[in-house]
């Protein structure tokens, strides 16, 4: 009977022993990794990790004054002919986009004068004007003026468009993948035909309206007129163009 009681006896303690043996060799497995890993070199932007493929990069934004087709009217260079159609102006590539019963076509912006579009944003049609049309000085200008405020004095806005290369790192994954499209504008003035440059600073515009410094310095400290945006820039010349 003791016999019989011994055997079942030794083969469970030899397999307390085997478990036991295996669980040591795990914990030192684990041990020598996390060990290893203080010798370990940090990700920088040379790294390279292998997972997840990064995702396409796509360009955020668009080239146009309105992405959507309007109501313009286009008159060429030497031609006093209206062209009615539905229209869009892609600033980039200085084309106007009309569209037709044949489909859609494309008409160079040297070859335009000037144009209208019937934008939502605007109660009436915008004006954009051929640089050509002016004499800009020293600095060379090309595209359209979008004409803001109409009188003796004409207020225009330039607008130029970049592209933003994306910033991400692969090695790191943070930064934009995408690129993006900005869009900058400056403002310019023109006298009898002739162009130039808006500062958008008090000094600026005071060296601007030399001749109605008083009028013009009573105006601004009357009224909260923003010099760096459209409205405000609108607002002083349309008050400028007033003065007798």
């Amino acid at each position: 009977m003791k016999k019989n009681l011994l055997v079942p006896i030794l083969l469970m303690v030899m397999l307390v022993q085997i478990s036991f043996g295996q669980q040591a060799a795990m914990t030192n497995t684990t041990k020598d990794a996390l060990n290893n890993l203080s010798g370990s070199q940090k990700i920088n932007a040379n790294s390279v990790l292998y997972g997840v493929p990064t995702p396409p990069s796509e360009l955020v934004g668009d080239f146009f004054y309105d992405s959507t087709f309007v109501d313009g009217k286009i008159v060429l260079v030497g031609d006093k002919q209206v062209y009615e159609s539905s229209a869009r102006f892609d600033i980039r590539n200085d084309v106007v986009e009309i569209k037709t019963k044949e489909g859609n076509r494309w008409v160079d912006g040297s070859k335009i004068s000037f144009f209208t579009l019937a934008t939502k944003t605007s109660a009436n049609p915008v004006l954009f004007m051929n640089v050509k049309n002016f004499k800009s000085g020293e600095e060379k200008l090309s595209g359209f003026f979008e004409v803001i405020q109409d009188g003796k004095v004409l207020l225009f806005q330039h607008t130029k468009v970049k592209i933003r290369k994306p910033t991400y790192s692969p090695a790191l994954g943070t930064g934009d993948l995408n690129s993006k499209v900005i869009k900058e504008s400056e403002y310019y003035c023109a006298v009898d035909g002739k162009v130039q440059k808006v500062t958008t600073s008090k000094k600026g515009i005071m060296a601007l309206f030399g001749d109605k410094k008083e009028e013009i310095s009573k105006f601004l400290s009357t009224n909260d007129v923003d010099l760096k945006s459209k409205g405000g820039l609108s607002n002083l010349f349309s008050y400028y163009n007033t003065i007798k």
